[in-house]
């Protein structure tokens, strides 16, 4: 069963303060949010397309994660990413991947399309656990990325996702983004780079 999100208020933030983050009525004074109701996302998947727009406003001198979807228990209680992103220290992306939960983090890092400062940038990573795959577009172009794939099975555990943070760790609590975040998207496919393009443009800023 195909499962998708969007994610289209704007998240704004810098490093010094948790964000205020609106929907709707709703002012939520967090980075993260539990999941209900839609714990079957990336569950039980082999595939899965993750993508978000970003404008960064600060340095790239320390890690700072942009989008997670997570397992595990209550805060504290080994928080662990099924899949996300994050820029690293230099401006480069990174992907944080896991197939079994107790599975080593599987990281791809791009070697071109970096972050650019006070520009929006939309990126998409697309994650093949059956084939060992990760792929990164950015503004809607694959771009080269290296790394290493330590799936231990070919599809998610059949656990649910309890988490979605954006711009910090699974748990709000550090790596926090300095920026601003729209348009969070995710579906267990992957899309190819004209779909990816597509999304792009119905979530641009």
């Amino acid at each position: 069963m195909r499962k998708l999100i969007f994610v289209l208020f704007v998240l704004s933030s810098c490093s010094s303060r948790l964000p205020t983050i609106v929907s709707g009525q709703k002012v939520v004074e967090r980075r993260y949010f539990e999941v209900q109701g839609g714990e079957n996302i990336l569950r039980s998947t082999s595939t899965a397309t993750l993508a978000l727009w970003i404008r960064p406003k600060g340095e790239f001198t320390t890690t700072q994660d942009l989008f997670n979807i997570s397992v595990g228990g209550p805060i504290g209680n080994d928080i662990k990413s099924r899949a996300g992103f994050r820029i690293i220290a230099g401006g480069a992306f990174q992907s944080v991947a896991r197939a079994d939960d107790s599975d080593e983090a599987s990281n791809v890092t791009t070697s071109e399309g970096l972050a650019q400062k006070n520009i929006w940038q939309h990126l998409a990573l697309t994650i093949d656990y059956q084939e060992k795959k990760q792929e990164f577009f950015v503004n809607g172009k694959r771009v080269s990325a290296l790394g290493k794939h330590v799936f231990s099975r070919s599809s998610t555990s059949d656990t649910p996702s309890l988490r979605i943070s954006l711009g910090a760790e699974d748990d709000g609590s550090a790596a926090f983004f300095s920026g601003d975040l729209t348009g969070a998207f995710v579906e267990n496919k992957i899309l190819t780079e004209e779909e990816i393009q597509v999304v792009m443009k119905k979530t641009r800023p």
